[in-house]
């Protein structure tokens, strides 16, 4: 009888443990975004740029392993994993809601020989830049009929030369093995612009051209290039400004802007998609990809406009309330097979893109830059970052496909040397202050920041300021993450600061954020619980 009291006893035991593991397993997917999944890859080897859907979402790190990828849960997804000098690998995946899905690719060498022509450039005048695919080969020769030459591999190659004060030549050269194209650029000094001028209301914001250019209004800018511009003004404790200008040659655009007082009432706005990674502007600012919370934001009426690769904008207007979160999540229409699109990242980020003359926003370190809707051909892309040289090269755009664009810039000689750094928040929109100076809000790539340790705040209303030291690096990139604690609740404030060494090949400083799992202290303690059943148990029948 004693015995089989204890048999009893024991199947208890058993049936309990695993009901409460059971449980606490159950528990965890139930936290989880339910329409978000998550994917990680392995490349061997490492040190490979991972694309989902067509879309830049990162590289694998030296030892081979990629950060979490948040992804549209119970659809198909392509995965594509590239790396200079070695053959693609491409797979299709799906993932449930709050799964995490672990793919390993493998990256064999690749089999095709190269083989190389020569392009020899001579401009008039001399001592001009020259650019092939984007990439600077150093100055022409300034004595008569001299030419610098460069060894390529065979096949289409651009070929830009580019000197202060003249018009960028531009030419594409189709090669064949041992073959030497002699190039002569007759450069053209007139070079049609315009000017902006800038007025705001209040007076004293800080208004940047094109992403790039920054200063005080009142303001103006001379020697802009014909076509058209964008203009952001900001100021601390006032809702950002954006408006779209167009120059004309020889004319100066007026432009006046009205910022408005942030709160007392001002609201969110939690922002997703289907697919997700789709660019968010708001009101015409950049506020990151979907899924996002924008926080403090002014009640009223806005414009929200959604551009992912591969599908049509997506435009509408929401209405935000005070101490409300209004809530997005449109189905994203596909592109017809009659437009492709573009993908662009920088290394550096923070550079100005300009497609056919047209400027598309600032490269991200965070996201690639999504141009859908492109009409197939070529098309001429400039992309422009003070203290580097232009990188200027032809996209071929074809129909139903995305064309990626990864641009490597070369720096110019500075006696000033300094780094960028880029900052991210959850939720987005808040102001960033960089030694107690304004500096815009969030997402944000601060250019020009002088070599040394900084200290960076964070700060919106209704939420903790976040608030860490930087070290900035000639040439390089601070990329700081930043959650903030909401006032009076007890969210716990994660950041993370990362010093982005310059590639030695082309490769882009764009990053994914790894997003993290909430897991309650409930789940944790049935898991526990469970375990010290088990465990007792098998104590109990050693004995």
């Amino acid at each position: 009888m004693p015995i089989t009291n204890t048999m009893f006893h024991n199947r208890a035991l058993f049936t309990l443990a695993a009901l409460i593991l059971l449980l606490a397993a159950l528990a965890v997917p139930a936290l989880a975004d339910g329409d978000i999944g998550l994917v990680r890859v392995t490349s061997s080897p490492g040190g490979a740029f991972v694309y989902i859907d067509d879309i830049y979402r990162g590289t694998t790190s030296a030892q081979g392993q990629s950060a979490t990828i948040e992804v549209t849960s119970d659809m198909q997804h392509t995965l594509r994993v590239s790396k200079q000098g070695l053959q693609d690998f491409a797979t299709t995946f799906s993932v449930g809601p709050g799964e995490l899905n672990d793919l390993t690719a493998n990256l064999p060498p690749a089999t095709q020989t190269s083989i190389f022509a020569t392009i020899a450039v001579q401009s008039v005048p001399g001592g001009a830049e020259v650019y092939i695919d984007g990439i600077n080969h150093g100055t022409t020769p300034t004595e008569p009929g001299s030419y610098l030459s460069q060894d390529v591999i065979v096949g289409k190659h651009i070929v830009s030369v580019q000197l202060n004060g003249y018009v960028t030549y531009s030419t594409t050269v189709q090669l064949v093995s041992g073959e030497r194209k002699n190039i002569v650029a007759n450069l053209n000094q007139d070079r049609p612009d315009g000017s902006i001028q800038v007025r705001t209301t209040p007076d004293g914001a800080t208004v940047t051209l094109d992403g790039s250019d920054s200063r005080i209004a009142p303001v103006t800018f001379a020697n802009v290039d014909v076509g058209t511009h964008t203009i952001v003004a900001t100021r601390d404790g006032y809702q950002s400004v954006s408006r779209t200008v167009q120059v004309t040659a020889g004319q100066a655009a007026q432009v006046d802007l009205t910022l408005n007082r942030i709160g007392p009432s001002y609201g969110a706005a939690r922002i997703q998609s289907v697919p997700s990674g789709a660019d968010i502007y708001l009101d015409g600012l950049y506020q990151g990809s979907t899924p996002v919370t924008i926080g403090n934001i002014g009640t009223g009426s806005h414009t929200v406009l959604l551009r992912r690769a591969g599908y049509q904008e997506y435009s509408t207007s929401i209405q935000v309330s005070a101490d409300v979160t209004t809530e997005l999540r449109p189905t994203l229409t596909a592109l017809p097979p009659t437009a492709g699109s573009v993908d662009v990242i920088s290394y550096p980020s923070g550079a100005s893109l300009y497609l056919d003359g047209v400027y598309y926003g600032q490269t991200r370190s965070w996201d690639a830059i999504d141009l859908p809707n492109i009409a197939p051909g070529d098309h001429a892309c400039r992309l422009s970052l003070s203290g580097y040289y232009d990188y200027v090269t032809t996209v071929t755009v074809t129909s139903g496909r995305t064309t990626n664009l990864i641009a490597t810039l070369k720096d110019l000689p500075t006696a000033n040397p300094s780094g960028q750094v880029a900052v991210v928040s959850a939720p987005s929109g808040a102001g960033v202050y960089i030694d107690n100076v304004y500096r815009g809000i969030t997402p944000l790539t601060v250019r020009d920041v002088p070599r040394n340790s900084h200290t960076l705040l964070i700060r919106m209303a209704g939420y903790q300021d976040w608030t860490t030291s930087i070290q900035v690096v000639e040439g390089e990139t601070a990329q700081v993450s930043a959650t903030l604690a909401q006032i009076g609740k007890p969210t716990t404030t994660v950041g993370t600061t990362v010093i982005t060494t310059a590639p030695t090949t082309v490769a882009p400083t764009a990053t994914t954020a790894a997003p993290t799992t909430a897991r309650s202290g409930m789940v944790e303690g049935l898991a526990l619980a469970g375990l010290a059943l088990a465990g007792l148990l098998v104590a109990r029948t050693r004995r």
